[in-house]
């Protein structure tokens, strides 16, 4: 039987943990917090991706199978300042959103207060 092969904080990874699956393709990215289904004996690392899918990743955290030559896919730790700056990252998104002439008008008022504009 084959040897888990994972290092680092992969190494420590157990059926149920968290972590984010990253694509980055020509200078865009996404994250998506997913949970490990199963780790192999030789450390592929399996996760949720629907209920009734599951990706296979290395043990060195890369996707297993194809993508473009352009597009990486790969497992990184739940760790406080990744959240912190997914955090910042989606509520940037979601003010781009907003269809301020929906909000009231004293609601966009204290918003830019708050925000100094």
């Amino acid at each position: 039987m084959s040897k888990d092969k994972r290092k680092g904080w992969l190494a420590k990874l157990r059926e149920g943990d968290e972590v984010y699956i990253t694509t980055s393709h020509t200078g865009s990215r996404s994250r998506r917090k997913k949970k490990i289904n199963r780790i192999t004996p030789t450390g592929i690392i399996k996760v949720a991706i629907r209920e009734d899918y599951e990706q296979a990743f290395n043990p060195n955290g890369r996707k297993r199978g194809g993508a473009a030559s352009y597009t990486m896919v790969f497992l990184e730790e739940v760790a406080p300042e990744l959240e912190r700056r997914e955090a910042v990252y989606d509520a940037r998104l979601k003010l781009g959103r907003v269809k301020w002439n929906k909000v009231d008008e004293k609601t966009v008022i204290k918003i830019a207060e708050i925000l100094d504009i």
